[in-house]
């Protein structure tokens, strides 16, 4: 019952049933011994009136628990009600509370004094804070990564950065291993001081002896050398890290990629994103299909179509934004059989290129913006103002003559059979290809109607 009235916060019929309890003896008693029950019971009343601010009522429960239980009551009654003092401002009660413990002869633990060192840390009475821990120490309790992150972040709170780096190599002699919240705290607080390059060597020199936590996410030391222009030593830190066994994030790999592309080191980058799928560290396609374009703008388009294959291995397909980067990328370089060869690909998968990919591949010069048409509407049409119901005819004028002659003539149909195909099994029927020849067809190929691709389809 008493549990239930706690949690339900009707701390007035709490302290009824448990001033009742104070004055009648437990039934369950054998009158030598206390019911066992009656700590637990007092203590998740203390802790029930601490989370409602009511420290009065606390004191006063815990008083009546002390006559009726045997012994001295648990270190962790006492911190329930010292962590509700420092929650709430009362510094000095907290302290009281604290000598009332040692004067009951009750052994602190590393929990009553990490709650004394952060109420002060956090009071701006540091010197007290450094006090508290000189005692711990001295009473024989071993403080934990919690005690040393409280100070460490209370040493750069004033300005004292030295001492805690000092500190937290401290933690490493003792055996205490620093977890990432401490190297998060090195890491704002040398930044704030525009220490950045120093916070890489405590990080590296952390990373090589072992000590870096695993969870620790490198990305915000990364960010603040890509936007200080210096990411020749953000590639210092992630590659020391990572031959360490800290393997970077997903986030600090794009956002170094980023960094690397817009200082102009776009062979470093296409490196960094190499080695990020090898590691099956997959990046968003926007990352990917601009280290492809880099790549293809500086004449490596060979180096961005294996990298592509490595990340198709890796579950990142390619999409019609990576085909028309990299047919562009073939064109430009003379390559136009390779070229041809992804615009049939493109086709295979039912990826319709653009107008630019078209015309970078010089064939399907005027028929391109048809086909492209074509699909944003679901319909065939030359004209998006003329067309009428799902009927749409197509005017191939002069789509047999440009400036690739006879390689139009013979490709442009195998094209128009794929997109006509893709546009029937789409389920668009009323599809009709017609020429300005007189609706002659000026390829016996070429279908006239949707009823014709179905069965030279099939």
């Amino acid at each position: 019952m008493a549990r239930t009235l706690a949690a339900a916060r009707r701390h007035a019929d709490l302290s009824t049933l448990l001033q009742f309890m104070a004055s009648q003896p437990c039934p369950c008693s054998d009158g030598i011994f206390s019911c066992p029950r009656t700590e637990p019971i007092f203590r998740s009343a203390i802790d029930s009136y601490c989370r409602a601010g009511l420290l009065f009522d606390a004191i006063i429960a815990f008083d009546n628990m002390r006559k009726l239980i045997d012994g001295k009551p648990d270190v962790a009654v006492y911190n329930i009600i010292i962590h509700s003092f420092v929650k709430f401002g009362e510094y000095d009660k907290a302290l009281g509370f604290y000598n009332k413990l040692i004067r009951d002869r009750v052994r602190p633990d590393v929990v009553t004094f990490n709650i004394l060192i952060n109420g002060y840390c956090r009071s701006s009475r540091f010197g007290l804070a450094l006090e508290v821990f000189k005692e711990m120490r001295a009473k024989g309790c071993v403080p934990n990564v919690v005690s040393f992150n409280t100070l460490i972040k209370g040493f750069f709170r004033e300005g004292k950065s030295e001492e805690g780096v000092k500190m937290a190599y401290e933690m490493i002699e003792l055996g205490c291993g620093v977890s990432s919240a401490t190297c998060e705290i090195l890491e704002d607080g040398l930044c704030r001081e525009g220490r950045l390059l120093e916070a890489c060597d405590v990080l590296v020199d952390f990373s090589r002896k072992g000590v870096l936590p695993d969870g620790f996410d490198c990305f915000g030391l990364i960010e603040m050398l890509c936007g200080e222009r210096n990411v020749g030593r953000g590639m210092e830190v992630l590659d020391e890290l990572w031959r360490n066994g800290n393997a970077p994030s997903l986030v600090a790999c794009t956002t170094l990629i980023e960094g690397l592309r817009e200082s102009g080191r776009t062979e470093e980058a296409s490196k960094l994103l190499e080695r990020m799928l090898k590691e099956s560290i997959v990046p968003d396609s926007v990352t990917y299909n601009c280290t492809l374009r880099d790549m293809c703008d500086g004449g490596r388009t060979v180096e961005a179509n294996k990298l592509m294959l490595l990340a198709s291995s890796k579950g990142l397909h390619p999409d019609c934004i990576t085909y028309n980067i990299l047919v562009s990328g073939y064109t430009r370089e003379g390559r136009r059989k390779e070229g041809q060869v992804l615009v049939d690909e493109m086709l295979d998968k039912e990826f319709i290129p653009d107008i630019a990919t078209y015309n970078s591949c010089e064939c399907y010069l005027v028929l391109a913006c048809k086909l492209y048409v074509m699909v944003i509407l679901g319909l065939i049409a030359t004209d998006v103002s003329t067309i009428k119901g799902d009927l749409a005819p197509v005017v191939l004028s002069n789509g047999y003559q440009s400036r690739t002659g006879d390689h139009v003539r013979k490709s442009a149909p195998c094209v128009i059979w794929k997109v006509v195909k893709i546009a029937w099994d789409r389920g668009f029927r009323k599809v009709t290809v017609e020429t300005d020849s007189g609706g002659k067809n000026p390829d016996s190929r070429l279908p006239r109607t949707a009823k014709s691709a179905e069965s030279c389809s099939a």
